[in-house]
């Protein structure tokens, strides 16, 4: 009965985050077809999802195939021969417009942004390894005059890739830091720390448009709860009081980090499983959910394979990464925007300034401006106010 309770969150969680992440039971909604071809299911279809039922409202999508899936079908399933006419140019729309830079002397790989406090001061929370192998870094900074300061720092034992920012324990309590270890808050003159009594995976974060945020934890690609945090010392769990899933129209945003490995087995397409993270974001309450994700762009070379002559070896030649946005009505359309290609590796994205705590975007890179470490860039809105 859990185990049915479970997909049937995890179904109706990936339907509110993007329309083509369905879980990997769902077979019609990820097909032999497209997961063999490493297709998008409406590359075929002229749906995203061909015959999936909405479990919050009953509406069934369409299975009518478009060009390229009757040419697939009438051709022994198979693209040879096959031409697809280029989409139609749509100029993109400038979501957003670069502002400023910062290196790292450290190498976090993921950064969130919140005021912890609750004193209006936006602050920096990174993640990442330290020296001692099986652990990880957890940081705390602030802006101000003199540049990016840290406020809070400690090791512990866990993944440096676990990381979660929000209001998990309720409204009116104070932002968690989650990660696989447990989570830690400010209460009132220092931070406090609830461990895990066993280590979780942190899958990501879902924020409804009533104020309600959710923490998500990942039992498994099949098996994901949204949970809040119990921060009473008297606790017997750190996590409690999971939720059904929310529908798309109570989403205001939701992220979900992972292994390209453990998000393809969701059921997520490979373009958007390669970078690691997508995520869904209404920037303001007047504009529609935007689908947002870290696009890997790898260049290869080949070589001659010695040891069989009829296949050449693929070897790396470059791997440079963007972040982009799409409509995730048609997450395989045109682009909406796309962020300047960064060298290396993007590693996260938030979705708030840490210097003046205003929304936009900021990419933690594991290639700084300069010298070694990580970097952070920050996009600020280009989105015209509402009238």
């Amino acid at each position: 009965m859990r185990l049915s309770r479970n997909r049937d969150f995890l179904r109706g969680l990936c339907l509110a985050l993007l329309s083509l992440v369905l879980t990997p039971h769902s077979a019609k909604a990820t097909p032999e077809y497209a997961r063999r071809e490493g297709k998008a299911c409406n590359y075929c279809h002229i749906s995203g999802s061909p015959g999936f039922t909405d479990p919050t409202t009953g509406v069934r999508q369409s299975t009518v195939l478009n060009l390229a899936g009757r040419y697939y079908a009438a051709h022994n399933h198979s693209f040879a021969g096959f031409y697809a006419p280029p989409p139609p140019a749509v100029p993109m729309k400038p979501l957003f417009k670069f502002v400023w830079q910062l290196p790292l002397a450290d190498a976090p790989h993921r950064a969130a942004v919140a005021d912890l406090a609750g004193d209006g001061r936006p602050e920096l929370i990174t993640l990442g390894p330290s020296a001692k192998a099986g652990t990880a870094s957890l940081l705390v900074r602030a802006f101000d005059k003199s540049g990016l300061k840290t406020e809070y720092s400690t090791t512990f034992d866990g993944s440096p890739d676990d990381l979660a920012v929000g209001r998990f324990a309720g409204k009116s309590e104070p932002p968690v830091i989650a990660t696989d270890a447990g989570a830690w808050f400010w209460n009132g003159s220092g931070y406090e720390e609830r461990a895990a009594p066993k280590p979780v995976q942190v899958l990501g974060a879902v924020w409804l448009k009533d104020g309600d945020e959710r923490l998500l934890i990942a039992d498994s690609p099949s098996q994901v709860q949204a949970f809040q945090v119990e921060l009473s010392k008297q606790a017997t769990s750190w996590l409690t009081n999971p939720v059904p899933a929310p529908s798309s129209g109570q989403v205001q945003q939701a992220l979900m980090h992972a292994t390209p490995t453990f998000l393809d087995k969701m059921g997520m397409p490979q373009l958007l499983a390669l970078g690691g993270m997508v995520g869904l974001w209404a920037m303001r309450s007047d504009v529609p959910l935007a689908l947002y994700y870290i696009q890997v762009n790898q260049d290869f070379d080949t070589k001659p394979n010695a040891a069989n002559h009829g296949k050449p070896t693929f070897v790396l030649k470059s791997r440079t990464s963007n972040v982009v946005f799409r409509d995730p009505s048609a997450a395989m359309g045109p682009e909406l925007w796309a962020s300047p290609t960064f060298s290396g590796t993007i590693l996260d994205v938030c979705t708030q300034d840490p210097r003046s705590g205003e929304s936009g975007l900021l990419v933690l890179t594991d290639h700084p401006p300069t010298g070694t470490g990580g970097g952070l860039y920050f996009f600020g809105s280009a989105v015209p106010p509402a009238k």
